[in-house]
């Protein structure tokens, strides 16, 4: 968001002006709204320091929310965070740095980046969480498989319904050949079996393919919010590959499209393909990966020229139970669920739509055209599609809502919405399964 003229013209005013245009314009985000506000107050009334460090001060702020503006590369606005006090961790087993190589890379990245981050290394079998001082962090990375980092406060408040998850750590596991069961990915899915993503070395070719999560998420550590941007693999080489693309321009290349911008509250979880040559001796893995799925709270994103675009499904199914009921479990899009936030605005109404619709174009069936297109009157009426009531729809333009809470962000251009005739049409396949 561009600084407006009513804050920059402030120059080094008083800290009641600047409350005055922050309450009024909500110009900078809550962590740099505090940050300011405490630098102020900590060199308010000492005339020695107070005129030039005040200009000092606002020229600081000045300039982040300048860079703010400049980042709105993927890899910069996942790294945004860090700009304040931050933390990046990886494991020691044994006197022995696991995953060095991405650690390091992340070490150069963001140095260059001149951000306030600091790099740890903690024991595998007795870390020290005092000195990495997690109770002053802003945001803080974890490199490689995250329950292997014991008794951290912050790994205790992980939501629980991230899409993907790694097996639990297993020391018996570790350095050993390609197990299915733990060196994989698992996507979790509403009521339905969940996709799993395993590392694979193919025979004769020498190449291995792995797996790789880039998270980020915020959580509540005490009365502060925390930012936690895990970066792990289903093997050594997926986090690699995983902490060299996130800190790379294969990351920094990608833009965001107009309108979206990742905030601290943002959830972001990326699905990394990654491959590499097996060497005899071994030598350091050099890896290719890219990004097989993107969600940026929980909306999925395909790359598309450089430019992240709302993924269109292709395929909408519909999980009922039993089969054939009014009762909709799940909606998902090429087998991804559909999730909506409820830091979403109106999020409960647009799933109970999206539910709605779909069911209702599986009882309509196809036109004679052989599209799926519902009459959104008929939609409204059927109460047998609402078990909770459509009386959000009730005093409002029927075509506005649906543009705004179900095209927008969520089907995107798999739906045409016609506000002369008034109908929904679903630009996809619509089929019904049943649920777990």
């Amino acid at each position: 968001m561009p600084l407006p003229d009513s804050f920059r013209k402030l120059g080094a005013s008083s800290l009641q002006a600047w409350e005055d245009v922050q309450k009024h314009d909500d110009v900078l985000d809550q962590r740099d709204w505090q940050f300011l506000r405490s630098a102020y107050l900590a060199i308010k009334g000492d005339p020695a320091l107070e005129p030039v460090a005040r200009d000092a001060l606002f020229k600081k702020m000045l300039d982040r929310m300048a860079a703010s503006q400049r980042l709105r590369e993927l890899c910069g606005e996942i790294w945004q965070p860090f700009s304040g006090k931050s933390a990046v961790i990886a494991i020691n087993d044994r006197q022995q740095p696991r995953d060095a190589y991405p650690f390091q890379e992340l070490i150069r990245h963001l140095s260059a980046s001149g951000f306030e981050t600091t790099f740890h290394s903690v024991s595998l079998s007795d870390p020290n969480w005092t000195k990495v001082r997690l109770n002053e962090q802003f945001a803080v990375s974890f490199i490689g498989r995250h329950t292997m980092y014991r008794d951290c406060a912050v790994l205790a408040e992980i939501p629980a319904d991230l899409r993907f998850h790694l097996p639990k750590d297993n020391a018996a596991m570790r350095g050993q050949p390609l197990a299915p069961e733990f060196h994989c990915i698992t996507q979790r899915r509403t009521a339905a079996k969940p996709l799993v993503f395993e590392a694979v070395q193919e025979e004769g070719k020498g190449e291995r393919v792995d797996w790789a999560v880039v998270q980020r998420f915020s959580v509540d550590l005490g009365v502060k919010q925390v930012v936690v941007l895990f970066i792990e693999g289903a093997t050594s080489l997926g986090t690699t590959g995983a902490g060299q693309w996130v800190a790379s321009g294969r990351c920094d290349s990608i833009k965001l499209p107009s309108g979206l911008a990742l905030t601290d509250s943002s959830r972001l979880e990326i699905l990394l393909k990654v491959h590499s040559q097996v060497s005899e001796p071994p030598r350091p893995w050099e890896p290719t990966c890219y990004p097989a799925k993107i969600f940026i709270d929980d909306a999925k994103f395909v790359v598309q020229q450089d430019t992240l675009h709302l993924a269109v499904p292709r395929v909408i199914a519909v999980g009922t139970k039993p089969k054939g009921s009014a009762n909709v479990c799940y909606v998902s899009f090429d087998g991804d669920d559909v999730r909506v936030r409820s830091s979403r605005p109106n999020a409960a109404a647009a799933q109970s739509a999206l539910f709605a619709l779909c069911l209702k174009a599986l009882r309509v069936g196809k036109g004679q055209d052989g599209r799926w297109a519902v009459e959104i009157a008929a939609l409204v009426k059927d109460q047998s599609l609402w078990p909770r009531g459509a009386d959000f729809l009730k005093g409002v333009r029927h075509t506005q809502w649906f543009a705004d809470n179900l095209k927008e962000g969520l089907l995107g251009d798999a739906l045409t919405i016609s506000h002369k005739s008034e109908r929904l049409e679903l630009n996809c396949e619509i089929v019904e399964e049943e649920a777990l």
